[in-house]
């Protein structure tokens, strides 16, 4: 099954361009941050990020599971809040 935290870690790391970028943002390592993009990789049986020196950009895949990403996180943000606002 398909982690939230590494479909998170993608985002981040395409979105700031490297996994140091995306361990800063999400305040943990660079080593935990390449251990959830390989176990991604790895479930989903694609190649995601072409790594080239310190920049990480997508590949078509991770193009394409980009646009799912960006989905799943508004969809999350949504629920939490809508259920956020219920709860008070």
């Amino acid at each position: 099954m398909v982690d939230f935290k590494a479909i998170e870690t993608f985002l981040w790391v395409v979105t700031l361009g490297s996994f140091r970028g995306a361990a800063q943002k999400l305040n943990t390592t660079q080593p935990a941050i390449s251990q959830r993009i390989a176990q991604l990789e790895s479930e989903l049986g694609v190649r995601l990020l072409q790594r080239d020196h310190r920049v990480a950009s997508p590949t078509p895949s991770g193009r394409q599971m980009m646009v799912y990403a960006e989905k799943l996180i508004g969809l999350r943000s949504e629920m939490l809040a809508v259920v956020g606002d219920r709860s008070a």
